[in-house]
Formats: C-alpha cells, sequence, structure tokens
C-alpha cells in the first residue's frame, strides 16, 4: 500500500510522501482545516491548495518535496528554538497564568522573537543585559518576605501607588505597561485578526512570557475575537494578569510546568500571586476596610484600582474576610461574570489593531528608526505588519500613531 499524496497541477500530478505531509501540519491549525482532512483521506491535494497551506503555516513550499528525514530535523530545529524562547513540553503554565498547547500559538511565539532579535540587531544594538530578569531569585532563595519582594520590584518599575489610584482602570493596564517597557520588557496584546494567527477560543491561558536576555516579551491574551469567552479578560483583569507575569520573570521562572506539579511548583505559583497582590495591594492598607458584601468589595476594588476577586484575594490573605463570607461573594462574582456583557464593540482600525499587538515600546522604535532613514518601507512593513496586508495609507497612519 503506497504511502504517497499526489499533488495534483491540472492533468498532471506529482507524489510527495503523505509522512511528510502530516509532520508539517498535523500540528497545526491547518489540520482542522477540509482541505487538510480531504488530502490525508483521499491521498491528493491541488498544487494551489498545497501552496495556500503552506503559506498559511509559513512553512517553506518546496519543504513538502523533501525526504522525511531531512523534514524531521527541520522540525527538530524548530522545536529546539521554541523551546529556547518557551521551554515547554506538550501542555505548561506560562508565568502562572493559565495553561496550553503550545502549538496553539507557535507563530505567535514564532513572530515575537523575530522582533526580539529585529530590535537588537537592527535598532538598539548595544542593549546590555535586561537587569530586571531575576532581580529577586537571590531575595527568595533567602526567604525574604513577599512584601520585601513586592516593594523591591515596586521600586525597580517605579510604580507609583498614589499616581497609579488617580487612574482609570485602562489607564492603570496602560501605566504599568509603560514601567514594564521602560525597563525593557515588551508587552504585546492578542489582537483578533491582527497577529499571525487567531488563537483557538478553547486556549486556557492569560498570557506567556517569551524570554530574552536583553527584551523579554510579555503577551497577554485579551480573548478579544471570542463571542463568549471562558474568562472575561477586563482591564483589572490584565492588570493582575502583567503584574503575576513580570513577578515570575523578576524571579527568573519563566515557565511551570502543570503536568505533575508537585508541591514545590504549587508553592511557586502561590508566591508569585502573593507578590503580585502585594504590589499594588500592599496588605498593610487593608487593615482600616471592613468588607461585608458584594457592594462593599466592589466599592473598594474601584479605590483601588482592581478586579473585585482580586480584592478578594487579598483580604482573604491578609485574614481580613472569613471562609464562608469568602466562598459566598467569589460565587456571587462568578454568577455576575458569567451573565456580563462580553462584546468586544466595532473593529478596531488597523493602526490600533497592530499596535496592540506590536506594543507601544516596539512600535514607536521602530517608527523612531524609519523616520531616521536606518530602516527601508520594506523593513518596516515586514516587521510590523501580517505579510501581504500593508499598505501605503497603513504605514502613514502607523507612523502618526506611534511619533
Amino acid at each position: 500500500m503506497t504511502n504517497n499524496l499526489a499533488v495534483q497541477l491540472n492533468r498532471d500530478s506529482i507524489e510527495i510522501d503523505r509522512d511528510v505531509f502530516f509532520a508539517l501540519l498535523s500540528s497545526t491549525p491547518v489540520s482542522a482545516l477540509k482541505v487538510y482532512k480531504d488530502a490525508i483521506a483521499k491521498k491528493r491535494i491541488s498544487l494551489t491548495n498545497l501552496k495556500s497551506i503552506s503559506e498559511k503555516e509559513e512553512i517553506p513550499y518546496p519543504l513538502f518535496f523533501a525526504p522525511i528525514d531531512k523534514v524531521t530535523l527541520q522540525l527538530k530545529n524548530k522545536e529546539r528554538v521554541l523551546y529556547e524562547k518557551v521551554p515547554a513540553k506538550d501542555v505548561v503554565q506560562l508565568n502562572a497564568r493559565g495553561s496550553l498547547d503550545r502549538n496553539q500559538i507557535s507563530l505567535i511565539i514564532k513572530d515575537l522573537s523575530r522582533k526580539q532579535e529585529f530590535l537588537k540587531k537592527r535598532i538598539i544594538t548595544k542593549m546590555v543585559d535586561n537587569t530586571f530578569i531575576g532581580l529577586i531569585s537571590k531575595d527568595v532563595n533567602d526567604h525574604k518576605t513577599n512584601i520585601f519582594l513586592a516593594g523591591t520590584i515596586r521600586n525597580y518599575l517605579e510604580i507609583d501607588l498614589e499616581e497609579l489610584r488617580d487612574l482609570s482602570k485602562p489607564k492603570v493596564l496602560k501605566y504599568i505597561v509603560y514601567k514594564a517597557e521602560q525597563k525593557g520588557v515588551l508587552v504585546s496584546f492578542s489582537s483578533h485578526n491582527f497577529m499571525p494567527k487567531n488563537i483557538p477560543s478553547e486556549a486556557d491561558f492569560s498570557g506567556i512570557c517569551i524570554k530574552d536576555k536583553k527584551f523579554p516579551y510579555v503577551f497577554i491574551n485579551t480573548r478579544d475575537g471570542d463571542e463568549k469567552p471562558k474568562i472575561l479578560e477586563s482591564d483589572g483583569r490584565q492588570v493582575f494578569t502583567l503584574l503575576a507575569m513580570l513577578v515570575a520573570i523578576a524571579m527568573n521562572k519563566f515557565v511551570l510546568n502543570t503536568k505533575n506539579q508537585d508541591k514545590y511548583g504549587r508553592g511557586i505559583l502561590k508566591q508569585v500571586y502573593s507578590i503580585a497582590g502585594e504590589i499594588i495591594i500592599p496588605i498593610h492598607e487593608l487593615c482600616g476596610f471592613n468588607v461585608s458584601n458584594l457592594d462593599d468589595l466592589e466599592k473598594y476594588s474601584k479605590v483601588f484600582k482592581v478586579t473585585p476577586s482580586m480584592l478578594l484575594f487579598r483580604l482573604k490573605l491578609a485574614g481580613r474576610i472569613g471562609k464562608d463570607l469568602n466562598d459566598i461573594l467569589r460565587s456571587q462574582l462568578l454568577s455576575k461574570i458569567e451573565s456580563a456583557n462580553t462584546s468586544h464593540g466595532h473593529a478596531p482600525l488597523p493602526e490600533t489593531g497592530y499596535g496592540k499587538y506590536n506594543g507601544q515600546f516596539f512600535s514607536r522604535e521602530v517608527v523612531k528608526a524609519y523616520k531616521g532613514g536606518r530602516l527601508s518601507q520594506i523593513d518596516v512593513n515586514n516587521v510590523l505588519f501580517r505579510k501581504g496586508k500593508h499598505t501605503t495609507t497603513l504605514l502613514h497612519d502607523y507612523c502618526n500613531a506611534f511619533k
């Protein structure tokens, strides 16, 4: 029985190894498409469709005609690069904010990694290693208190809580993003239809961090493409997601494995959450607050500019609320979130959509280098926009938005 697959062009055809076709595409989003399933079942595919799906997955088209041993080597090299950036086998928990199958976002990891390299090699070529990475790792090993560790991070990032609490929640998020990016930690938000690939709704994670000695890239999943997201990623929740990942970077803990996670792993996870909470709600500030119902919780959450669930977590940790009341309020919050309107409104302008994904710092540095004559128009289009989606108008509007 032949193990080949016929690639058809008009009446002619050429055979490729079906194992090669399967190896290159079986773990990609294309595998869910009818064209892929038909090719596997019928052992044939048109040359046009083969080129189309190879472009979708950014797989060099000639690779489908290569022998299986060469393809296997290419895939191992790709796996090694991804492992170095986000060291993940199968399902992982990344920076303490959710789990996912690495293949669901491999193109995003690849693209943001490319941006990191572009920034270092073409724009900021003399950047020293980022001192925020591992900032508190020694202090953690020395068993310093979470209050001390949170203060160290807050001071390093120059987060002023008085200034922060004068802002609206959306502006609080922008404030912390700005503070992180000033220290070389880049921040990207998922942006439906403006990323290399949209994220499947079943991907159950809030954020990841892509390693780099100089410019680690935090990526936050806003679930902006889900009609009914499993978790509503409000501005307040994104604040905590970002803080949790910043804490993990400062601990030099980029990935915590969720498979067979031991007591040690769970302990690190709990500490990450606790330090992130302490950064934005110091525990001593909770002494004067008495919460007896959901209205109280929501009122005080507005004072601290966090989600009610974040405040509830801090109150429980501080011993300011009993288990029974905590359980009641948590149940009420879950019911309220589930019934909330999750509409994400109108689609953003292209420059806004791409800017959200590329990040503020990266966008400004690319635009500045382009206006300074250090980058060509082709360079900018290739690094900022999806392949084939850029126009002269888009580049003009993008430059105006990030001047």
